[in-house]
């Protein structure tokens, strides 16, 4: 059964996501404690992903598929 979502869903999400929010966010993963496990973080995650879309790879044949 699919999910429904309550009026004003759309400006709910828009307050989510304020520009003090994306500022903070970029601060936090750019100077400070955090900044480098952030960097890390997203440096794994971004090999992860070139991983999986490697020739042989069931997400390479995936993502053939849905692009042809």
């Amino acid at each position: 059964m699919k999910k429904k979502r309550k009026v004003g869903y759309l400006k709910d999400l828009r307050k989510e996501w304020r520009k003090e929010a994306i500022e903070e966010a970029v601060r936090l993963s750019m100077v400070g404690d955090e900044a480098e496990e952030i960097r890390s973080k997203a440096k794994a995650i971004g090999k992860m992903a070139k991983r999986v879309v490697e020739e042989g790879r069931s997400s390479y044949f995936d993502l053939n598929a849905l692009i042809k």
